[in-house]
C-alpha cells in the first residue's frame, strides 16, 4: 500500500448537554481535570 492512498476520517460527539460541556471549559476547578494544570481564575466573557 502507497501511504498517498491513506486517509482517515475523525469525528468525536460530545455526550454532554451544551450547558455542561460550557461549565467545564470555563470553570478551572473542572478544567483542571483536562489539560491545563493551574489558572489564575474563571475565564469570562
Amino acid at each position: 500500500m502507497n501511504e498517498d492512498n491513506i486517509k482517515a476520517k475523525v469525528q468525536m460527539g460530545i455526550l454532554k448537554h451544551v450547558s455542561e460541556v460550557f461549565e467545564a471549559i470555563v470553570n478551572p476547578d473542572k478544567m483542571n481535570k483536562y489539560f491545563i494544570t493551574t489558572s489564575t481564575g474563571r475565564m469570562e466573557s
